[in-house]
């Protein structure tokens, strides 16, 4: 039950991650694209802006997690070979027959 609880803050905690991000980049994008609050509708400027900062933003966050997850991997295949390599060999009984 401990290890179940333990997975629910984990995912708390990763979905927390996600939204901050989401709201920070939200925030950058409106403070530098949208200028005009005369209107009700986005001038097609500010279209373009808000297009072209969601897009590197989501570019930017793609290569981000393409990296960690290959480092993530690199790491964990080290941790493996490190605890093999800790585990003495197994001998074989010969059996006379």
């Amino acid at each position: 039950m401990n290890a179940n609880f333990q997975g629910t803050e984990r995912e708390v905690s990763m979905l927390r991650d996600v939204l901050l991000s989401h709201n920070i980049m939200t925030e950058r994008c409106f403070t530098t694209c949208i200028t005009k609050f005369r209107q009700n509708t986005l001038t097609d400027e500010e279209k373009s802006c808000i297009d072209a900062c969601m897009g590197r933003y989501v570019n930017f966050n793609q290569r981000l997690m393409s990296t960690f997850f290959e480092q993530q991997q690199a790491r964990m295949k080290a941790i493996a070979e490190e605890q093999n390599a800790q585990v003495p060999p197994q001998q074989t009984l010969i059996q006379k027959t």
